[in-house]
């Protein structure tokens, strides 16, 4: 469970840096002192992006991944894109 709560988090962080990234220009036009302005844009992106890949490294690691996984694998083996979505699937789980 604290593995899922981990991912959780990381993937909030992730996320929130990229919306953080589209007020930038305000951020600093008006001297907040945002993450994304004390670390630039560029920077900033990198941390979002390890933040998301920590994620998933934390999900798949997590009890959870192995029975979701397999719930929407078969989900997901009924549609028309079930070979896409399910090497999707297992290239994540690994």
């Amino acid at each position: 469970m604290t593995t899922l709560a981990l991912a959780v988090v990381l993937w909030l962080v992730g996320f929130d840096i990229i919306y953080a990234l589209q007020d930038y220009e305000f951020d600093k036009s008006h001297g907040l002192r945002s993450l994304v302005v004390a670390w630039g844009q560029k920077n900033a992106l990198a941390a979002a992006f390890s933040h998301t890949w920590s994620c998933a490294g934390c999900y798949s690691r997590s009890d959870y991944s192995v029975s979701s996984a397999s719930r929407i694998s078969l989900a997901g083996s009924s549609s028309s894109v079930a070979s896409c979505w399910n090497i999707g699937l297992r290239a994540g789980a690994v």
